[in-house]
């Protein structure tokens, strides 16, 4: 699987870059997100770190972290997707896998923008289907199963958390053929029947806006730097970054969304 990093040229900073923290952040779901799962010794070289600077957290934000460097219990406030109303500007998606004698375990990355922001990333290790040809395993794309701590059923994970934010935004994938065909193989599989995505592909965007002949030829024509995606949630913040940059210089894309559900498979 090809995907692109840097866009357009080398010394322009991606619209969409890994999410951090900062003191004055407007996204409080992924302040708080962060504050929850870390380290209290972090934490206090992170407040440190500010202190020295002048730079003042919001107090919400302080209090959030006084309280995971004292007792560590700190939970999120809010909930993901109602903190956005569960509406974005699209959602892009992106698939890792890897082999063993017994299974295949999927690791499905997905990257959030609303308002032209990037709002969140998350990834989830799920246990597909055993057909390996119908999903189309690319090479280099491999994660080890006994590093993968949590693993979901896609039928439970669909159900309380996936169709909702699919069914209701636009869903951005790389290439209409493989990652198309993972999820019509994951819906066929598991006898799903509760979708129907608007969704639309960057290989498909490349062609129709004339920036595509070859791989070899996108670095000279468009600027992207050609690369293996190693991460899966990175690869749907590059995929969101390129789909955004098409978007700008080829505004027609929305002639090229299209509709998937279960009577409509094409």
């Amino acid at each position: 699987m090809i995907w692109f990093d840097d866009l357009f040229d080398k010394e322009k900073t991606p619209t969409f870059s890994p999410l951090g923290t900062s003191p004055g952040m407007e996204n409080e779901y992924w302040f708080f997100k962060t504050i929850e799962g870390a380290r209290p010794a972090y934490l206090k070289s992170y407040l440190s770190y500010y202190r020295e600077k002048g730079i003042t957290f919001k107090p919400q934000y302080l209090k959030a972290i006084e309280r995971q460097i004292r007792k560590g219990d700190f939970e999120n406030p809010h909930k993901f997707p109602d903190y956005f109303d569960g509406e974005f500007d699209f959602i892009s998606m992106a698939f890792q896998f890897v082999n063993s004698p017994q299974e295949i375990v999927c690791n499905v990355g997905l990257a959030f923008v609303k308002n032209g922001e990037l709002v969140h990333w998350t990834n989830y290790y799920i246990l597909p289907p055993d057909e390996e040809d119908a999903l189309l395993l690319p090479k280099g794309r491999e994660v080890r199963l006994h590093e993968i701590v949590t693993v979901q059923n896609f039928r439970r994970l669909w159900d309380s958390t996936l169709s909702e934010i699919c069914n209701n935004n636009l869903l951005v994938i790389y290439d209409s053929v493989v990652e198309l065909g993972i999820l019509k193989t994951l819906f066929l599989n598991y006898g799903i029947e509760s979708f129907s995505i608007w969704y639309t592909d960057v290989l498909g965007l490349l062609e129709l806006s004339g920036n595509y002949e070859k791989y070899a030829q996108l670095g000279r024509e468009s600027g992207f730097k050609v690369n293996l995606g190693d991460n899966v949630c990175e690869d749907a913040v590059t995929c969101a970054n390129v789909f955004h940059e098409l978007s700008k210089g080829y505004p027609n894309y929305r002639n090229h969304v299209r509709h998937l559900n279960p009577g409509n498979y094409q």
